[in-house]
């Protein structure tokens, strides 16, 4: 789950085609095909733009992580994180490789990526807005498969799961002090074990997650 980008022998495949800058895709719905990815993390195979992977991460082993961006912080050390390299503006659906995602990883290899932007909208209405652009940038389905009202952090949120070419996708839905908020991980999809372990650590990192008051 972390960027698809790395040296290799021979010339790298790119896995994105052009766009117009208001699209944007996470790379699980790229034309690369999901698990040949997965299998070639590392050795540059599938690439996107440049993301915050390659940043270092922020802080030491005993500090937490916080976005410059986006002003969240991760109340647990046992997640580091790199910084998103520039702000959403608002438009596309931006995914693990774009420059304005944050990445969040943790000692055991788990990967989970953040995003938001200033907005005016209630929590359904961000979420029902995204969820149309979302559908609109990649060709999944605009109704999640199973959708949950949780906690991320002390704030209120919306929980969807989908499975996409080939891909068990979470995303939590937040608004905070006029900001909404993107969190977002996926897994290969293998069977109902491994979408309750991707769950279960997922939904553990988002009560670690904390709002500027």
């Amino acid at each position: 789950m972390t960027s698809f980008r790395g040296p290799i022998a021979r010339p790298a495949l790119n896995c994105r085609r052009p766009r117009p800058r208001s699209q944007s895709w996470r790379s699980w719905r790229d034309p690369c095909p999901f698990i040949v990815a997965m299998f070639l993390i590392g050795t540059g195979a599938c690439t996107g733009a440049s993301n915050s992977m390659g940043a270092s991460p922020t802080g030491s082993s005993q500090e937490a992580f916080a976005s410059s961006h986006y002003g969240y912080s991760i109340t647990s050390t046992d997640w580091k994180g790199a910084q998103a390299t520039t702000a959403w503006d608002g438009t596309g659906a931006p995914g693990d490789t774009d420059p304005s995602v944050a990445t969040l990883f943790s000692a055991k290899g788990q990967t989970a990526y953040a995003f938001g932007e200033p907005t005016t909208d209630t929590l359904q209405k961000f979420t029902a807005t995204s969820r149309k652009v979302d559908a609109t940038v990649h060709p999944c389905p605009v109704k999640p498969e199973t959708t949950d009202t949780i906690s991320v952090g002390s704030e209120r949120a919306i929980l969807d799961d989908e499975h996409c070419h080939g891909a068990y996708v979470i995303l939590a839905y937040v608004v905070h002090s006029g900001h909404g908020y993107v969190f977002f991980t996926f897994s290969p999809a293998k069977d109902a074990d491994t979408d309750t372990f991707t769950r279960g650590w997922f939904t553990s990192l988002l009560k670690d997650v904390s709002f500027p008051s």
